[in-house]
């Protein structure tokens, strides 16, 4: 790993081959399961083009595919025989799914579906492992049957012979060039040119289309759903783990870095400055936050496949909306995390030798990858609002929208630092923000109707709010996660101790920052607001004593974090320096370039200007 920052982005890339090539030897020496293999892969502590392989392209062919196309290409997608990724974004469309134009005409003569690019800008752009990783694709486009648009379905397409991997005829695939991160995986350009594959490779589990042409509408409109949830929940476990291995690397070098001090004694560590406590430990607290309600999806997400087997469809919509918000407010706070993680580090968090740049400039590209995040939140909050018109629909997240005119009755109880430390005021408060959000959302759309906005605008209008209600909503999943996570039998008193601090300070910092939602209306009167601050101050301090054991417990590696700033000995400028002579510029004594341009102007004999 120490050797990447060196590295240009096709050796890079290479290398990243050759690991998914010895991750695939070791899984069949040793055995692996699923969850084995993923742990396994994350400890190559880098990104890959088998990353979207894994979390993308085989679940899609899980939860779409029929049990008869199952049997064909899942073994295949997992033996590593043919390898994919999820074609769906085009050049000219992202969000807009409805707008994508690849087409995918039924040729009724041969039985066949004819896969085209009509015009440039639906060449699919972004795809992550599409382009250059890829023998086979999950392509969305519109499904033409007699002249008829049927819209979108996914197709199963092969892009690349399995015999030397050079692109098939019709198939133009390429990777779409450097990015400012995220640059070990290939993320690339796809068209095709009347493509012809059999009718029998478009994915079949509820939409169906006969030889002759007759189409089956699924059962369920949402059904299509399940993939995109299976992907965002993945993404909520990534937003996870890029906080954690930042708050890690600060942590350690904010204990190792002195700087100030009394005259005469040693310097203080940073980490018992005030200001730098705020600055890390809020984000250890959430990153913990981010981690425990990545489980509670994954639970989610499992208690729902097994519903579906038995056609329980009804948490469906519940869970995607959910999902699609997580997705967003998660890698929201993981991205200003990281940031914020960099800059506590101070100048040596510049250099990439920190660990945090490189990693962080890779992971923002999650902010639009499946879906963009202010796209996202909007869906959550629609959701949201046809709950709040019908709470009887609503399932167990969405729950407290039933009682929403009692909640805004209410104002806070809380007559102490203490009792804002108590698990029911500081749930009571994230749901009061997350309803009154809400509600306003849904009278400012009521507003707007009686106004003669057209239907089409509506969300337009209220695009702000609705960010600001799906936010709200989502700390407050986050918050009943840590929870639930407290409540585990099996807890120690002095883990549990310490767990509650860190759910504290992630509530009263999250509180804090939106201090407006909670005082606007004096649900927060002005002394309740100083208890917030001054509870934030009292827990990072009982939080300093433990910070280090704290981020060792997210037992990340030395190999993995690849951070002068972050190893777990604290030999931090060994290291530093260490690397700084391994730069290739360093490799010898005077620079490449010395004699043509700087030895001419250091003894005076550069060209004169000649204007």
């Amino acid at each position: 790993m120490e050797d990447s920052y060196f590295l240009s982005r096709p050796e890079k890339f290479k290398r990243a081959l050759q690991k998914i090539n010895r991750l695939h030897v070791i899984r069949k020496q040793r055995n692996l399961t699923a969850d084995q293999f993923n742990q396994l892969y994350i400890m190559t502590g880098e990104a890959s083009p088998l990353f979207l392989h894994q979390s993308v392209f085989l679940p899609f062919l899980k939860s779409q595919c029929t049990p008869e196309q199952q049997q064909m290409w899942v073994p295949l997608a997992e033996d590593l025989r043919i390898t994919g990724c999820y074609a769906q974004t085009e050049l000219g469309h992202g969000s807009n799914v409805r707008g994508i134009e690849t087409t995918a005409t039924f040729i009724s003569e041969s039985d066949e579906i004819e896969i085209h690019s009509p015009t440039l800008t639906s060449t699919k752009w972004w795809v992550g492992g599409l382009g250059l990783f890829s023998t086979h694709a999950v392509v969305m486009a519109r499904l033409i049957v007699h002249g008829k648009d049927l819209g979108m379905h996914p197709f199963f397409v092969q892009l690349r012979s399995l015999t030397d991997h050079q692109p098939l005829k019709g198939v133009t695939v390429g990777d779409i060039g450097p990015k400012m991160g995220f640059n070990t995986v290939d993320n690339g350009f796809a068209r095709f040119d009347h493509v012809r594959i059999p009718r029998s490779h478009m994915l079949m589990r509820y939409s169906k289309l006969s030889r002759e042409g007759v189409y089956s509408k699924p059962p369920h409109d949402k059904l299509s759903y399940i993939g995109m949830v299976s992907v965002r929940t993945a993404l909520v476990a990534a937003a996870a783990y890029g906080l954690a291995r930042s708050t890690v690397i600060a942590v350690r070098y904010s204990a190792v870095r002195r700087q100030f001090g009394e005259q005469g004694q040693a310097e203080k560590q940073i980490l018992d400055y005030q200001n730098q406590q705020y600055r890390v430990l809020p984000h250890v607290a959430t990153a913990y936050a981010l981690n425990f309600t990545a489980k509670f999806m994954t639970q989610l997400f499992t208690s729902l496949t097994g519903d579906l087997q038995h056609g329980d469809l009804s948490v469906l919509a519940e869970l995607h909306a959910t999902a699609s918000g997580l997705k967003c407010w998660t890698s929201y706070l993981a991205v200003e995390g990281m940031d914020e993680c960099r800059l506590a580090c101070g100048g040596h968090g510049f250099s990439l030798f920190s660990g945090i740049p490189e990693y962080a400039q890779g992971f923002a590209h999650i902010l639009t990858a499946e879906g963009e995040n202010n796209i996202l939140a909007r869906e959550t909050t629609r959701y949201l609002v046809k709950i709040l018109a019908k709470p009887e629909l609503a399932k167990s997240n969405a729950s407290y929208l039933a009682s929403a005119g009692d909640v805004l009755e209410q104002k806070c109880s809380a007559v102490s630092i203490e009792d804002m430390m108590h698990p029911d005021v500081q749930l009571k408060a994230f749901v009061y923000r997350a309803v009154r959000l809400v509600v306003r959302v849904g009278q400012d759309l009521q507003a707007a109707m009686s106004s003669g906005v057209p239907a089409s605008d509506l969300w337009n209008v209220v695009h702000i709010e609705a960010n600001k209600a799906s936010k709200a909503h989502c700390l407050y999943v986050m918050l009943l996660a840590f929870n639930s996570n407290l409540s585990r039998d099996a807890m120690t008193p002095s883990l549990l101790g310490i767990l509650t601090k860190l759910r504290n300070l992630f509530s009263l910092y999250h509180i804090e920052r939106s201090i407006g939602d909670f005082s606007e209306d004096s649900y927060f009167s002005a002394e309740q607001c100083s208890f917030v601050r001054a509870g934030i101050r009292q827990l990072m301090n009982d939080i300093r004593t433990d910070a280090v054991a704290l981020v060792d417990a997210l037992n990340f590696s030395d190999h993995v974090l690849n951070s002068a700033l972050g190893r777990s000995d604290g030999m931090v400028y060994e290291r530093l320096y260490e690397l700084a002579q391994r730069e290739p510029l360093n490799q010898t004594a005077v620079v490449d370039g010395y004699q043509e341009y700087l030895r001419p102007l250091i003894h005076g004999q550069a060209a004169r200007s000649k204007l």
